[in-house]
């Protein structure tokens, strides 16, 4: 079977699929470190990028060792408040790092081409799903999950897509869009106070309540790594979308786009962890990797 997946063209593509059609949680993820270990050597890339992969591999380390330091910190003086996925929430930054230089070493015209049919796929049966009132069978839970992808894939075709019938595309995600609007930011005053318990270095990756249930990314990231880990957080968010921006300076149509894309995600993450999601994750890196592909960077 391995075999099998390594004839592909360009082996990113199943993740595509993966993320997007996958009902087990855990497929994704181990399908990506695989793919990442046994390729990442082993095919040329296409692109000369081996910087832009070493800085990515940095930044996901330094995230790695944050939350190892945050989690100590947080058992040594604020006592054990902690579950059995916590060691699985330790690990998510090494495989997401392992995802994402493999992800900027490999993505070429194929696998865009396969993250703008499957995300086709998703929107038009989110759609036909819709309208024929099997709504509970969306592929996305909850339902503001459905809403950012589709906000992302509408923004894609908008701006950035070379698809013939892009306009149509983006119209039929914005339409999802619409199903998918929340009915107001969560509360988050008791997530504050409990953030204050231990601002600096914050309570690493303990699942207990409100931090499970919080739909707050920038939230979540202050209660699990407190100010030093959610400032190096963002600013290398921030480096991402610094970059983004210089690749695309000379195109103003992908400028434009790449802006509003970063902007509704900066937005769209006030309200929902999508980020830690590993599936909205990757789907979010695909899209940007395919704005930098399509600027020749």
């Amino acid at each position: 079977m391995i075999r099998g997946v390594l004839r592909l063209h360009n082996p990113m593509s199943a993740v595509v699929w993966l993320a997007l059609f996958a009902p087990v949680p855990y497929v994704l993820p181990a399908a990506a470190l695989i793919l990442g270990g046994l390729i990442l050597y082993s095919h040329q890339a296409p692109w000369e990028s081996r910087r832009p992969a070493r800085e990515a591999a940095a930044i996901f380390f330094l995230l790695a060792l944050l939350d190892v330091v945050s989690y100590a910190y947080s058992m040594a003086f604020n006592g054990v408040r902690t579950g059995p996925l916590d060691l699985w929430a330790l690990a998510r930054p090494l495989l997401a790092g392992v995802f994402s230089v493999y992800l900027i070493r490999h993505h070429d015209g194929t696998v865009r081409r396969t993250v703008e049919s499957a995300l086709l796929a998703a929107i038009y049966l989110t759609l036909f799903l819709r309208t024929t009132g099997l709504w509970s069978w969306s592929l996305f839970e909850p339902v503001e999950s459905m809403g950012y992808l589709a906000a992302l894939a509408a923004i894609h075709f908008a701006f950035i897509s070379r698809a013939p019938l892009r306009f149509a595309h983006a119209a039929a995600s914005a339409t999802v869009v619409l199903f998918c609007v929340p009915a107001g930011l969560p509360s988050s005053r008791e997530a504050l106070g409990l953030f204050w318990g231990s601002p600096v270095f914050g309570w690493g990756p303990a699942s207990y309540e409100p931090a499970s249930s919080l739909g707050n990314q920038y939230l979540r990231w202050m209660l699990r790594n407190g100010i030093l880990g959610a400032g190096l957080i963002l600013t290398g968010l921030c480096f991402v979308g610094f970059r983004l921006l210089r690749d695309a300076w000379n195109d103003r149509g992908r400028l434009l786009g790449a802006a509003v894309f970063l902007g509704f995600t900066s937005g769209m993450l006030m309200t929902g962890a999508f980020l830690e999601d590993f599936r909205l994750f990757a789907l979010t890196a695909f899209l940007i990797a395919g704005m930098h592909e399509g600027s020749g960077s």
